[in-house]
C-alpha cells in the first residue's frame, strides 16, 4: 500500500443512524473507542477491513469473547460490563467516539449514510 502519511479520523456515534457510518481500516491502523477503553492495535498479520460503526462494535465483541476464554473468573465482571455497555451502543443508547490512527494514512471513516 502506498504512504500517504499519518492521518486521524474521528467521528462521534451518538443515535442509531451514526452506526451505519462507514470505517475503513487499513492494516497499519489502530481502532480506538476511548469511552469503553477498547483499542485494536495492528499486530504481525493484521488484515484490513471495511465495515460499518456497528461492525467495528462486532470485532470488539469477538476480541471479549477470546479474551474471556482465556481469563480467570475474576476478571469476567469486567469483561461483562464491557458487553453490557457495548450492547447500549449497538442500541444507539450509549454515545461514544470511534477514532482510527493510521501512520501510512490508509484508513478512513465515511459518513455519508446512504452507501449501501
Amino acid at each position: 500500500m502506498e504512504d500517504h502519511g499519518p492521518s486521524r479520523h474521528e467521528v462521534r456515534v451518538s443515535k442509531p443512524e451514526d452506526l451505519r457510518i462507514m470505517v475503513a481500516r487499513s492494516n497499519t491502523a489502530s481502532v480506538e473507542i476511548p469511552e469503553l477503553e477498547l483499542r485494536l492495535d495492528p499486530a504481525g498479520h493484521s488484515q484490513a477491513f471495511v465495515t460499518n460503526v456497528e461492525g467495528v462494535l462486532m470485532r470488539f465483541e469477538e476480541a471479549l469473547d477470546k479474551l474471556e476464554a482465556l481469563e480467570e473468573n475474576t476478571e469476567k465482571v469486567e469483561t461483562d460490563k464491557i458487553r453490557k455497555t457495548i450492547r447500549l451502543a449497538e442500541e444507539g443508547k450509549f454515545p461514544f467516539t470511534l477514532i482510527i490512527e493510521d501512520p501510512q494514512g490508509n484508513s478512513t471513516i465515511v459518513r455519508d449514510y446512504n452507501i449501501s
